[in-house]
């Protein structure tokens, strides 16, 4: 019923200003030009029917609006949203302070180098970390291949 209502008053204002102008553009080109009778009767004639034309297509995109919101009306719950100042928590990665010379992995029975590029990825519950290689060759462990430990 809102709906209905809105386009009522919002058509009567729009079908005003069409006629205020429809008055304007009439006394603006009579007072400019110079025409006889006949002349100020054909216009006024245009004029007129020009708003009855405006009416019509008004009545119409009524109609067609009042059609469009019946089709899509849906009933949508509000939503509340609240803002809730929390503090931005940025934990940093733990460092190591300790640095050994070799890794081990005890799945793999391989060990590397630290500045090996498979000593990182090595699982951490796998992880060994010595600083000589002797704990790895008493265990029957292999050397890597790609840096080669045992190897200088």
């Amino acid at each position: 019923m809102g709906n209905r209502k809105l386009m009522n008053t919002t058509n009567k204002v729009i079908l005003l200003i069409v006629a205020i102008a429809c008055v304007l553009f009439y006394m603006g080109i009579s007072s400019s030009l110079d025409f006889n009778l006949k002349q100020k009767i054909i216009l006024i004639s245009y004029l007129v029917i020009i708003y009855l034309i405006i009416i019509a297509l008004l009545s119409k995109f009524k109609e067609y609006i009042l059609k469009l919101s019946k089709r899509r009306t849906k009933i949508i719950p509000k939503t509340i949203i609240k803002e809730i100042e929390k503090p931005i928590i940025i934990k940093e990665p733990q460092k190591r302070e300790l640095k050994f010379k070799y890794y081990g992995s005890t799945k793999s029975k391989t060990y590397h180098l630290r500045k090996c590029r498979f000593s990182g990825m090595i699982k951490q519950k796998y992880l060994i970390e010595k600083n000589s290689n002797a704990h790895f060759k008493k265990n029957k462990f292999h050397a890597c291949k790609n840096c080669m430990p045992g190897r200088k």
